[in-house]
């Protein structure tokens, strides 16, 4: 669960240790740009009803709309994940493994539980909300006048929405940023990254009203986050061989992964938590303790390690030890999540969520 803490002082107050009364009235001021930005974005420019049914058309107001907030997303390089199962796990796993090798590192998983700010991780912390207000008063004016744009194919909530994102991270001066793709891929709001790395996990039936009916059709929008000059990981599995065709197609490099090969042993732990050693082609083999024995997450922690590894190939400081340091520490919010009894006699909560039938079963084992 998020902590006060979170949206607290931490991130955004170079001069702690004032008086109680002086830190309180500032805490109440950043609660409140939190809460302005967050209502904006989430409420003010949320339009009803369907858009325009045009995606080559969103994607190009998707750049049209970064393009004139001055392309903020390519201030940074980055690792876009697709897939249909485990990207934002994958995304969290990596993110921790950069930064726990010293690189200034970014996240953007979508969407939130609690605090909106969870799309804004920097340097293993949320971002704090004067940051966070501070970027959606940058965003603002393009956002609004996007707004009275009638039948437009592209949601401004989304594309404001991210457009904080790479405000928030340009000003933070990362190193890497991991970005966690919206639906599907290739007409996805998430557009014009310096992509240096593409990242896609499990595929199956999900999303069937805008991305098709068959695995084949969705694959193909998954396989659309492939770009040229980026090398890619990739699961092989179902739909693997439409994503292995666009990537011939666009010259993408690809390694292969097969989770269960990459393990080479697992086993259990105290508090739920699950021991692994993990075969690496470049890094070697890489024992982890994971925080949940359930087979979904080793299979995502696999997927993870095997993109931290091709970073490490391709001149990354990434070692060994990161891998394992970032795999340790890592949590996803809402992901097999124990609260524990609020008073003594009321039972333990399991906070985790699935909406589609493959989320389910893993859900399920």
């Amino acid at each position: 669960m998020i902590d006060a803490a979170d949206l607290g002082p931490a991130r955004c107050d170079p001069h702690r240790g004032r008086p109680p009364a002086a830190e309180a009235t500032d805490r109440a001021a950043r609660l409140a740009a939190y809460a302005r930005a967050r209502d904006w974005l989430d409420v003010a420019l949320v339009r009803p009803g369907k858009r325009r049914w045009d995606p080559e058309a969103k994607v190009a107001r998707a750049r049209a709309f970064y393009a004139a907030l001055g392309d903020r997303q390519r201030a940074f390089p980055a690792v876009q994940v697709a897939g249909t199962s485990g990207k934002g796990t994958v995304a969290t796993l990596v993110a921790h493994g950069l930064e726990a090798a010293g690189l200034r590192t970014g996240l953007h998983t979508s969407p939130y539980l609690q605090a909106w700010t969870e799309k804004l991780w920097v340097a293993g912390r949320l971002a704090c909300p004067l940051e966070f207000a501070a970027a959606a008063d940058a965003v603002r004016g393009v956002a609004e006048e996007a707004a009275r744009e009638p039948d437009g194919p592209a949601s401004v909530h989304g594309l404001a929405a991210l457009g904080v994102t790479w405000e928030v991270f340009a000003r933070a001066g990362l190193d890497l940023a991991v970005v966690e793709t919206g639906v599907g891929g290739r007409f996805d709001l998430v557009q014009g990254l310096d992509r240096r790395l593409v990242v896609v996990t499990d595929l199956g039936l999900d999303h069937q009203d805008v991305l098709g009916a068959t695995l084949e059709e969705i694959a193909w929008h998954k396989a659309g986050a492939l770009e040229p000059g980026a090398p890619a990981v990739v699961v092989r599995g179902p739909g693997a061989e439409v994503v292995a065709r666009e990537a011939a197609l666009r010259g993408v490099p690809v390694r292969w992964v097969e989770p269960d090969r990459v393990v080479a042993g697992s086993w259990p732990l105290a508090g739920g938590r699950l021991g692994a050693r993990l075969r690496l082609p470049t890094l070697g083999e890489v024992e982890v303790d994971l925080p949940l024995a359930a087979p979904f997450h080793l299979r995502n922690a696999a997927v993870a390690a095997v993109a931290l590894d091709r970073l490490a190939e391709a001149g990354w400081p990434v070692d060994a030890g990161a891998v394992a340091r970032g795999l340790t520490r890592a949590r996803v919010p809402g992901r097999l999540e124990w609260l524990a009894p609020g008073r003594p006699g009321d039972p333990p909560v399991l906070l985790d969520g699935a909406h589609s039938a493959p989320k389910l079963a893993a859900l399920a084992a």
